[in-house]
């Protein structure tokens, strides 16, 4: 096996990697790695991510709700009216709303009104 400079240090590293990551759980690999350097280590970022994942320290990322909808405002809100209708009325829906679509392939499908649905 081929010496490196890391052989010996290693062990030191990875003891203030899980040091500087049980003391701020929210950082990842950037600020783990700027406060490496911050404390003399001359360490490259691709190692910090390598020693962080075999020892199961990457932090986990909560996604945030991203709202989509403006739902406080003072404006006229319209029911949907697409909940009530029948698969009749969806089907030509889909097609009055996005013609460009491919062409409908008709299965039998016994629950519905006349026999058939369409399926893309």
């Amino acid at each position: 096996m081929k010496k490196t400079p890391w052989s010996g240090r290693i062990a030191t590293l990875r003891d203030a990697i899980q040091r500087i990551a049980l003391e701020w759980p929210s950082y990842g690999r950037p600020r783990i790695t700027a406060a490496l350097r911050r404390e003399g280590w001359v360490v490259n970022p691709k190692r910090v991510y390598r020693l962080l994942r075999e020892d199961n320290l990457l932090c986990i990322r909560k996604r945030k709700l991203v709202v989509t909808t403006d739902s406080n405002h003072n404006r006229r809100v319209y029911p949907n009216l697409a909940e009530q209708m029948t698969l009749r009325w969806l089907v030509r829906l889909r097609a009055q709303f996005f013609p460009d679509t491919r062409q409908h392939f008709f299965t039998p499908l016994a629950t519905s009104e006349n026999g058939y649905t369409c399926v893309t």
